[in-house]
């Protein structure tokens, strides 16, 4: 169903975090679009809230993107913070901020993908 994506580095936990946080975010979606609002909010929480990945493989990361960690983190920032007012609009029941913040989410996701995901595959 979802692709697996392939790194160049070791990056296993990386991995699943991003199979997991696809999977939360196809559950928004749908969760959105028949409006089953708890559901929209679980799923967004689980965005905003996924685990931390570990230590090495984060320093294997900065390695690697060096002088555009600032820009890294500023697209996964996006993410976060758009997530979180999925939640909220969920909470609301406000269909327009939860368009609104899931495309948030997913110019987030987009960005980093864009800018950093060939850089941790090659």
């Amino acid at each position: 169903m979802f692709a697996t994506p392939s790194f160049a580095l070791d990056l296993p936990e990386i991995k699943k975090m991003m199979q997991q946080l696809s999977k939360d975010l196809a559950q928004a979606q749908t969760a959105m679009l028949i409006e089953d609002t708890a559901t929209l909010e679980k799923a967004a929480m689980a965005v905003a809230d996924h685990p931390m990945a570990p230590l090495t493989e984060r320093m294997k990361v900065m390695a690697t993107l060096l002088t555009d960690m600032s820009d890294f983190k500023g697209w996964d920032e996006k993410t976060h913070e758009s997530a979180k007012a999925l939640a909220q609009a969920a909470r609301a029941k406000d269909q327009k901020a939860q368009a609104i913040a899931y495309t948030g989410i997913i110019e987030g996701c987009m960005g980093c993908h864009a800018n950093f995901r060939a850089k941790l595959r090659d």
